[in-house]
């Protein structure tokens, strides 16, 4: 006999089950087709974005000042992009224009500003949801871009954090800082429908009408409530005419504390001593610019101290004067000038009537001087000048003991006669720096000894080298 299969009977609530989940599997997929974009939950807003933007003449300042910003916005959660350097809008559109482009909550606007030893950067915090500026701030320091950035960083937050924290990003589409229509949502706005034809009437129990999903209701947008800002009017930039002479200053003097060298030699056919000393000198420039270009300068240096031998006092004194013509540069100035020395050195009988005995006679020699300097700017606060002139000697002093004198060389002319120098300047701040250089003078003599002469030489030279340390004072 074959084994009966046992029949299940079906039950209606089954059927009823299967019938539901058919009917529910094409709402499922139509809702996984359409799931709606997901939404910060409250409490954790998206992180804000700051833009950086800097007009042009940042200089070696912009680097350091835009890190440190950067840092700080860092580590308060808030993203910095660099923005390129350009010329930053002028108008409120504008800002709101480009903050719509990148995207982004605010600006930070840096403008830089020198001058001679001091660098300062105005800062303007700028909303982009409409472009209007939330505070300005200026930081100033003397010294090195990083004394700048330092400062920037200790009081940026302090000051703009405020206005940082109201920053807001523009509205989508927004040209004109309003918030864009919605018409679908506004009073009295009827949608349309079509008309459906009508049905004779169910007879039959209606099924329950689906519960319709709750629509995503727009969180009503934030006033932000802006604290009443004074703006400042735009500064205008001086012509660089203007900007060049004020850096010139009115005055300069320079004291020295010198250490002297001179050599006076013989050229002959045979060998004559001739002489030298070494001694510390005194010396004092200064210059004064009445006008921008024009002004007047003069100097020397001063000894009385030295002892020829160890026998025989000396005394050197060298003065000029001259008029200065002085033309500003980019990088520095130039000077042109013309004036007169004199420049003596004597050697006194000690009362034992040996004088005559020293083979070295007294020197002055009184003229005309003229040339050129240049003062050029290394760096901050460091600035190099160097000088040269020709000396045109139209008198050598006589006297007793004197180059032309009748134990010396009665015939005795003038030559070729020069100085230059060279100084490296520190400039503590805009009135003071110390100073050290280097200089020398040197002046050729044509003899023209006879055979009567006591001394047989053709030529002589006397040539003064000299080192100094010094402070000088720059006052406008």
């Amino acid at each position: 006999m074959g084994r009966r299969v046992r029949q299940i009977p079906a039950s209606p609530w089954v059927a009823f089950l299967l019938l539901a989940a058919l009917a529910l599997l094409p709402s499922t997929a139509l809702a996984k087709g359409r799931r709606p974009a997901r939404h910060a939950a409250p409490g954790h807003a998206a992180q804000k974005r700051l833009a950086i933007t800097s007009s042009e003449g940042g200089g070696p300042a912009e680097g350091p000042v835009r890190a440190q910003i950067a840092r700080i916005l860092a580590k308060a959660k808030i993203k910095a992009l660099p923005q390129k350097k350009g010329t930053a809008p002028s108008e409120d559109q504008q800002w709101l224009a480009l903050g719509q482009k990148l995207k982004v909550d605010g600006f930070v606007q840096l403008s830089f500003a020198s001058e001679r030893g001091k660098q300062s950067v105005d800062i303007s915090v700028r909303t982009a949801s409409d472009g209007a500026s939330l505070g300005t701030e200026t930081f100033t320091a003397h010294g090195s871009p990083g004394r700048l950035a330092a400062v920037v960083a200790k009081g940026f937050w302090k000051k703009l954090g405020s206005a940082v924290k109201l920053t807001a990003p523009a509205q989508a589409g927004d040209t004109m800082g309003m918030p864009p229509r919605d018409l679908a949502h506004e009073e009295g706005a009827k949608p349309e429908t079509p008309s459906e034809p009508e049905t004779p009437p169910d007879t039959t129990t209606p099924e329950p009408a689906p519960t319709p999903e709750p629509e995503a209701t727009e969180r009503p947008e934030k006033k932000v409530v802006r604290p009443p800002v004074r703006r400042r009017p735009p500064a205008e930039e001086a012509p660089p005419e203007q900007a060049k002479e004020h850096h010139l200053p009115g005055l300069v003097a320079v004291a020295q504390l010198r250490y002297l060298h001179r050599s006076f030699t013989y050229v002959a056919p045979m060998p004559i001593a001739g002489a030298s000393l070494n001694s510390p000198t005194v010396g004092l420039e200064v210059a004064w610019f009445p006008l921008t270009n024009f002004g007047i300068s003069a100097g020397g240096d001063f000894e009385k101290w030295f002892k020829l031998v160890k026998v025989f006092p000396t005394t050197m004194l060298d003065v000029h004067g001259s008029l200065v013509f002085r033309l500003p540069l980019s990088f520095g100035d130039l000077r042109v000038q013309a004036g007169v020395f004199r420049h003596s050195f004597s050697v006194t009988d000690d009362g034992s009537g040996q004088r005559p005995n020293v083979s070295l006679p007294d020197t002055t020699y009184f003229g005309i001087r003229g040339g050129a300097g240049l003062d050029v700017r290394l760096g901050e606060g460091l600035s190099l000048m160097v000088d040269a002139n020709y000396r045109l000697v139209t008198s050598l002093g006589a006297g007793s003991y004197g180059v032309k004198s009748a134990i010396y060389f009665p015939n005795a002319k003038a030559g070729v006669a020069f100085d230059a120098g060279l100084a490296l300047a520190y400039h503590l701040n805009r009135m003071f720096a110390v100073a050290l250089g280097g200089d020398v003078r040197r002046y050729a003599i044509t003899t023209n000894a006879t055979a009567d002469d006591r001394i047989d030489a053709t030529s002589a030279a006397d040539t003064y080298l000299a080192g100094w340390v010094g402070v000088a004072g720059t006052f406008q």
